[in-house]
């Protein structure tokens, strides 16, 4: 997760800067990191909450193919709330087992 809001960082910097391929770039990299890390995030989180950052991503992504840099931003927006009530539930999991 803090990977996922890493690029997502680095996405937004690059598209507030013009940099529209280098802000799809990181959400390339982002949507792949998501897909290899989603097997284990399964095992530990509910089906809705990574479809939720999933479809965050995607949106992103054609946000950007589409050149709507405010619309990438929004999508931003939501993907930042989708990791951190993901990040929030998983805490609040992992304290359970202890």
């Amino acid at each position: 997760m803090k990977r996922a809001d890493d690029l997502r960082l680095s996405a937004e910097h690059a598209a507030k800067l013009g940099d529209r391929a280098g802000a799809l770039k990181q959400v390339l990299a982002m949507s792949e990191s998501w897909q290899s890390d989603n097997r284990w995030l399964e095992l530990m989180t509910s089906h809705d909450a990574l479809s939720d950052v999933r479809v965050a991503i995607d949106d992103a992504r054609v946000c950007l193919e589409n050149n709507e840099r405010a619309e990438f931003l929004r999508a931003c927006a939501v993907m930042a709330a989708a990791l951190e009530r993901l990040r929030a539930t998983e805490s609040v999991r992992l304290m359970n087992l202890f």
